[in-house]
């Protein structure tokens, strides 16, 4: 599931100077799963909504170097599912602070990405069955890093090449990577809320060309390592 609502506001007021707002809704919900020993644990399923209101600056001293800085207050609902059990202590429903920080140098057809991550879960506490709760991490971070390359073979053709890193701190169930192909690291072909990781390395390649100056096909794969 993704965001239904997402609005965004941009302005310039210096000549290497952008601010701007962010907001996003999500009415549809992530179905967070739990796979243990290959078996799926329905017992143990979740939705999981989410929204947050934002803000931006951007600085671009150079036209090939840009830094950005955020900051979003997001609220989070967990809603037990059809199969969830009675048992099962849902986490907090409430807000958490995420202050980010990126940096993005493009040259030559490359582009290198950078971003860290802070979130604080304000009134975080233990959840999960009542005989095996998990520990309150109350906060956690996040830090990734990709370099990605276009090459044109000719007008009408284009190879793409992009390597990226994900790694972290505190990360538990609901604060790990989650892969698909709306979210980071972008896997296409798993569901959204099926995996979770606390280290991803990823791989991803793409092929695109244009017949009849019509229509345009695009081939991707990916492949990632992980834990």
């Amino acid at each position: 599931a993704g965001p239904i609502l997402a609005l965004n506001y941009s302005r310039v007021d210096a000549s290497s100077l952008t601010w701007g707002g962010d907001l996003y809704l999500s009415a549809l919900p992530r179905r967070d799963r739990v796979f243990r020993d290959g078996t799926d644990v329905e017992s143990e399923e979740i939705y999981y909504f989410s929204a947050g209101l934002g803000a931006r600056l951007r600085w671009q001293p150079k036209l090939w170097l840009s830094a950005t800085a955020t900051g979003y207050l997001n609220y989070e609902r967990y809603v037990p599912t059809k199969t969830t059990s009675s048992a099962m202590i849902l986490p907090r429903n409430g807000v958490t602070l995420n202050p980010n920080l990126g940096l993005m140098f493009t040259s030559g057809g490359y582009e290198a990405n950078f971003d860290l991550s802070w979130y604080d879960r304000l009134g975080w506490r233990s959840w999960g069955m009542p005989e095996l709760p998990e520990k309150p991490v109350k906060t956690y971070l996040r830090a990734s890093g990709r370099l990605g390359k276009q090459f044109y073979l000719s007008s009408f053709v284009r190879f793409g090449v992009d390597l990226g890193y994900y790694t972290g701190q505190g990360l538990d169930r609901f604060s790990c990577y989650q892969p698909s192909v709306w979210s980071s690291p972008k896997i296409r072909g798993i569901p959204s809320g099926t995996v979770s990781l606390d280290k991803a390395a990823s791989l991803g390649l793409n092929l695109g060309f244009t017949a009849f100056d019509l229509i345009r096909f695009d081939g991707f794969y990916n492949f990632a390592r992980c834990t």
